[in-house]
C-alpha cells in the first residue's frame, strides 16, 4: 500500500467490503452487514418516535426541543441510508449510457456521500445544541440575541450547508466516471488530516468547552449547596424587614425589566423565554424569602416552588444532552483515531477486530439517542406517559 497517500473514505471501503456477495447459490453475510440493518431499523423507529413525541404538543416547542427534533430527523435520515446501503449496491457499475446522469450517479451513490454527509450534519447539529445550551445557561442576554426562532432557522440551514462541504470536495476530487465505470482515486494525507479536524476534533473541542462551562455554572447555582449559595441564603435571611422587602421587590422588578428590554414583538418574546440558570435561581431565592411560607408574589416563582427547583425540566434536558455528547465521544472516537492513523501511516486492517468494533460503535450512534431521552430526559418521559395513558383510556372506553 502507498505510504504517502491513503483513501480518506476508509469507512466507505469497509462498508463496501461488507456487502453480501452472491456466488452461485451461496451468500456471504458479514456481521457488520447484519448490525447495519438492525441499527438502521432501530434508528428509523426510535428517531421517528422522538420526532412524534416532541412535535405532538405545540405548546412546548422551544428552541431546545426543536434542535432535539432536528437531531432525531438527521439520525432518521442516516438510518434510512444505512438500510439502503446495507444490501447490494443500489446502482451497478454499468450505468444508463447517459454521461451526465451516469457521472452524477457515480458521484452520489458509489461514493456514499449522502451517508457521510448526514453523519457530518449530525455532528455539527450536536455542536449547535451545545452552543444553544451554553448561551442559555451562561449568557442569557446573548441567548436572546442569537437563538430566537428566525436566527435558529438560519443556524440550522447553515449547519446543512457547511457541515458536509469537505465530503463534497472529497467526492469531486477522488471520483471519476470514465469508460462506463465509476473509478476512485486516492486523496492526500493532508486532506485526510483536514477532514479529521473539521468533522471530529473541532466539533468535539467546541462541545467539550460548552458543556464544561455548563456543568460549572449549574454547580455554582444557589441550589448546588456550595459556599456561594450559603452566602446568598445568609444575606437573604436578613431581608425580612419592610425596607429589605421593598429593596428585594425593586431588584426583582429591575431584573424583569432588563430581561425583556431587548425583545422586539410577540414572536421575539415567544422565542426568548429561555432564562439563565443563575439569574432565575437568585430571583427564586429572593422570592422564597419574601413569601415566608405564604403565597409567592411572583407566579413563576410559585410554579418553581411546586417543582422544587427553578426550571428543573431545563436542567434535566441539559443533563440528557450532556449524556448524548458523552455517548457521541464513546461511539466516534475509536473510528476517528483509526482514520487519522491510517492517513498518517498509510496502513489499515479492514478485517481487524478493533476496526470492526469501531465501525459498529459509529453506526450505533445513530440509534442510541432515543434510548438516552427515555432514560434521562424528564419532559420526554412525561410526554410518553401522557400518550400511553391516553391510549389506555381510549382502549378502556372501547371495551
Amino acid at each position: 500500500m502507498n505510504t504517502t497517500s491513503v483513501s480518506v473514505a476508509s469507512f466507505t471501503n469497509f462498508m463496501e467490503s461488507t456487502h453480501p456477495t452472491t456466488s452461485g447459490t451461496t451468500q456471504s453475510i458479514s456481521l457488520i452487514f447484519v448490525i447495519q440493518c438492525v441499527v438502521g431499523c432501530l434508528g428509523i423507529l426510535g428517531n421517528s418516535f422522538v420526532c412524534f413525541v416532541f412535535l405532538h404538543r405545540s405548546t412546548q416547542r422551544n428552541q431546545t426541543n426543536l434542535l432535539i427534533v432536528h437531531q432525531a430527523f438527521i439520525d432518521l435520515l442516516s438510518s434510512v441510508l444505512f438500510v439502503v446501503y446495507s444490501g447490494y449496491d443500489p446502482i451497478p457499475d454499468r450505468y444508463l449510457n447517459i454521461y451526465i446522469l451516469d457521472a452524477l450517479l457515480c458521484l452520489v451513490t458509489k461514493s456514499r456521500v449522502l451517508v457521510f454527509g448526514s453523519l457530518a450534519i449530525s455532528t455539527f447539529n450536536l455542536v449547535l445544541i451545545s452552543l444553544e445550551r451554553y448561551c442559555a445557561t451562561v449568557h442569557s442576554l446573548l441567548y436572546r440575541e442569537l437563538f430566537n426562532r428566525r436566527n435558529l432557522s438560519c443556524l440550522i440551514g447553515l449547519v446543512w450547508l457547511i457541515a458536509p462541504i469537505l465530503q463534497y470536495f472529497y467526492v469531486w476530487r477522488t471520483r471519476r466516471f470514465s469508460g462506463g465505470a465509476c473509478e476512485r482515486e486516492r486523496s492526500t494525507v493532508v486532506f485526510g488530516v483536514i477532514l479529521f479536524l473539521w468533522e471530529y476534533l473541532i466539533p468535539v473541542s467546541i462541545m467539550t468547552f460548552s458543556y464544561v462551562f455548563i456543568i460549572k455554572t449549574i454547580h455554582m447555582s444557589p441550589f448546588s449547596g456550595n459556599k456561594i449559595s450559603k452566602k446568598k441564603s445568609t444575606k437573604v435571611q436578613n431581608a425580612k424587614t419592610g425596607r429589605d422587602k421593598k429593596y428585594i421587590l425593586d431588584t426583582m422588578d429591575r431584573s424583569e425589566e432588563n430581561s425583556y428590554k431587548n425583545q422586539e414583538g410577540d414572536e421575539y418574546k415567544a422565542s426568548s423565554n429561555e432564562p439563565s440558570l443563575t439569574s432565575h435561581t437568585s430571583l427564586a431565592t429572593l422570592s422564597d424569602t419574601i413569601s415566608d411560607g405564604k403565597k409567592s408574589c411572583n407566579p413563576s416563582t410559585a410554579k418553581t416552588k411546586r417543582n422544587g427547583r427553578p426550571n428543573s425540566w431545563r436542567v434535566e434536558a441539559t443533563r440528557a444532552l450532556i449524556v448524548v455528547y458523552l455517548v457521541y465521544l464513546v461511539c466516534w472516537t475509536p473510528n476517528q483515531l483509526i482514520f487519522l492513523y491510517s492517513n498518517l501511516t498509510g496502513f489499515i486492517n479492514f478485517q481487524g477486530v478493533f476496526y470492526q468494533m469501531s465501525v459498529i460503535l459509529a453506526i450505533c450512534n445513530t440509534c442510541v439517542n432515543p434510548f438516552i431521552y427515555a432514560l434521562r430526559h424528564q419532559t420526554y418521559k412525561e410526554r410518553v406517559r401522557e400518550m400511553f395513558s391516553h391510549l389506555n383510556c381510549k382502549w378502556c372506553r372501547r371495551e
